[in-house]
């Protein structure tokens, strides 16, 4: 679990309501130096769920929730996809002016990056001084928080996720091999998270983005001496339930002027359209809502949607309509528009999903806010995931199992109403 203190830990186990004291170790991280009071805590797996509500009510205890599981989003096979997307993006009209610069850092947090690839050997970053923030040695091209060392890439040919993806940031241009980069100069930082299954550990990310901030704060304050220059993080990954902690580390990249460019997910074609749709059931990290976040979608030669990708997730539209953009524009104002309004029941849907995505929702909390008993509301629906095994109900509380934590994103869409589940576009 990863939970937020106002203050230290000292007890051995924590209480719950019904009296169980379950064993808990309290540990710190490399995050507890980006976010106060972060620390790591170890139950019994099959306690968690339990031991985060338990945490919840103490008055010390800020957030609490599970160490998270991340998936790498799904990457089309074509060999010359990248050739079909730069001419999508007019990548040869910026090309004309600008091909990119060694001096900007992109750092892919991934699995690792094959950091002698022929085409990407030439744009991999070099640290200038290895070992200059505490706790991260031998991080010469980056770091592999997996396993806490500085080897980025393993040698396994299944670990090839983050090399694509940084060939699409930035395969060198113009030096006759394989394909071309967005950037054809760039310098790419591997932040190995993900295993060679593609799974990783929220803790890990946090770490990640630890060690990202500081780097970028100590090029800053040593003049380009030391550090990195690191303007972006690419995190094509997701899946897992929204994090109040992984949130909080997006925004404090912010602060040090860093972009944080997350995949909008992609599922496998089949599912019902409408749980593509990030509006309507949220993606995480893509969702998180920051001025530096961005959420890409895929398309496929004809300028649309693949029937994986999903979309939305924005609370900001652009205005519609070339002449009204231009007018904005000429205002000194954003040409951004407010997406439609929710009507009150679509408030009570939307907060109630995104609670049952943490894995537990109290229906007092909801009756006390909306004036809706939400069990009675949603009763067939709830009755049946209870059958399937899904939840369980207690009194005002209602819990996801492990496999209704594992399922949530697909039976969510059960709780919206009949005209929204098979809406395609926001």
């Amino acid at each position: 679990m990863l939970l937020d203190f106002s203050d230290d830990w000292r007890d051995p186990f924590v209480t719950t309501r019904q009296g169980l004291d379950i064993p808990m170790q309290v540990e710190r991280l490399a995050a507890s130096n980006l976010i106060e009071g972060l620390r790591l805590a170890r139950v019994p797996a099959d306690q968690t769920l339990r031991a985060v509500a338990a945490l919840k009510t103490q008055p010390d205890v800020l957030y609490a929730e599970p160490n998270y599981l991340y998936k790498a989003a799904r990457l089309p096979n074509d060999p010359f996809f990248n050739d079909t997307g730069m001419s999508k993006i007019n990548a040869q009209v910026a090309w004309d002016t600008q091909t990119g610069s060694r001096s900007i850092v992109v750092a892919v947090l991934d699995q690792g990056i094959d950091i002698s690839h022929e085409d990407l050997a030439a744009n991999i970053w070099t640290n200038p001084a290895p070992g200059s923030i505490p706790g991260f040695a031998n991080d010469l091209h980056g770091y592999n928080f997996l396993d806490d060392n500085g080897n980025v890439f393993s040698g396994n040919p299944v670990e090839d996720h983050a090399t694509h993806v940084a060939g699409t940031i930035g395969a060198v241009g113009d030096n006759g091999k394989g394909v071309m980069g967005v950037n054809w100069a760039v310098s790419l930082m591997s932040l190995k998270f993900l295993d060679t299954d593609t799974f990783g550990e929220a803790k890990n990310a946090l770490d990640a983005c630890t060690y990202a901030k500081a780097m970028r704060d100590l090029w800053i304050s040593s003049g380009g001496a030391q550090g990195a220059n690191i303007r972006v993080i690419n995190a094509s990954f997701g899946g897992g339930p929204y994090s109040h902690l992984f949130e909080d580390a997006v925004s404090r990249l912010n602060d040090s002027g860093i972009l944080f460019v997350a995949a909008a997910g992609n599922l496998d074609s089949g599912v019902s359209p409408a749980t593509l749709n990030n509006d309507l059931i949220p993606q995480y990290p893509a969702n998180f809502n920051g001025p530096n976040v961005i959420s890409v979608a895929a398309t496929f030669g004809a300028d649309e949607l693949t029937s994986f990708s999903h979309f939305g997730g924005v609370t900001f539209q652009n205005a519609h309509n070339f002449e009204e953009y231009v007018r904005i524009l000429n205002e000194d104002r954003l040409p951004l528009l407010r997406a439609a309004s929710l009507t009150p029941k679509q408030r009570l849907i939307r907060e109630m999903v995104l609670q049952l995505k943490t894995g537990a929702i109290e229906t007092g909390y909801f009756h006390k806010k909306f004036g809706v008993d939400v069990w009675n509301e949603f009763r067939p629906v709830y009755e049946d995931l209870e059958e399937k095994g899904l939840l369980q109900h207690q009194n005002s509380n209602v819990t996801l199992t492990r496999r209704g934590l594992l399922e949530v994103d697909h039976f969510l869409i059960d709780f919206f109403e009949p005209e929204l589940r098979t809406v395609r576009y926001a």
